[in-house]
């Protein structure tokens, strides 16, 4: 009878006197079906990575100097990339069971402010790829870094949730860039590059 009674004063306090708990609304800053290919001689990563910071003319050191083409696999087509309905998500779905490198691109749909709270949700199946000790995920804004990922290879299946910090303004209209280079028995899912913003729960 005691403990029930702590019990009740500590809720009947928290009720008057704890904030009220907070909600997020994530807004996706994505259009998933609206990708479009970057010409070979438009990309910005044709020669690298955009892990590192871009040189003077806007390019990135070699990924892998002197192979002619990134991980010795032919760039992806369209044939490679496409839209589908993901568990009720729409998703860009990127095979590179044949293709290594993928860049491409989009108008950017909502505003976005350095220092805004982002999120990150991409999905991949397992990763093999005999040779190859990384995979490599980037987007730009405007050819500016606000981005990315590497992932060790080989590595199972997984769904990358990451928050992090928009690095940079991001006006709506402005080019998105999406970067990829991998090859192998793989599947990769963008989901999301989504602004979170705190709100009022929901009253029930």
């Amino acid at each position: 009878m005691i403990r029930a009674l702590i019990v009740l004063v500590l809720v009947a306090g928290c009720a008057a006197g704890c904030p009220a708990p907070k909600c997020e609304k994530k807004t996706n800053l994505l259009k998933n079906d609206a990708w479009t290919q970057v010409a070979a001689d438009d990309d910005p990563f044709a020669n690298g990575t955009a892990l590192t910071e871009p040189d003077d003319e806007g390019h990135y050191p070699p990924d892998d100097p002197g192979s002619g083409t990134p991980h010795n696999a032919r760039d992806c087509t369209a044939a490679d990339f496409f839209s589908e309905d993901l568990d009720g998500d729409t998703s860009l779905t990127v095979d590179t069971n044949v293709c290594g490198w993928l860049t491409i691109e989009q108008t950017l749909q909502e505003d976005a402010a350095a220092g805004d709270s982002m999120f990150a949700r991409i999905f991949y199946f397992q990763q093999i790829a005999p040779g190859i000790s990384e995979a490599h995920l980037a987007l730009t804004v405007d050819g500016k870094p606000f981005y990315k990922k590497t992932i060790p290879l080989p590595a199972p299946s997984d769904l990358i949730a990451d928050d992090f910090t928009a690095p940079v303004d991001a006006k709506k209209g402005a080019t998105l860039m999406w970067h990829l280079d991998n090859h192998g028995v793989n599947t990769w899912n963008l989901l999301e590059i989504s602004k979170t913003v705190p709100i009022d729960c929901p009253k029930e």
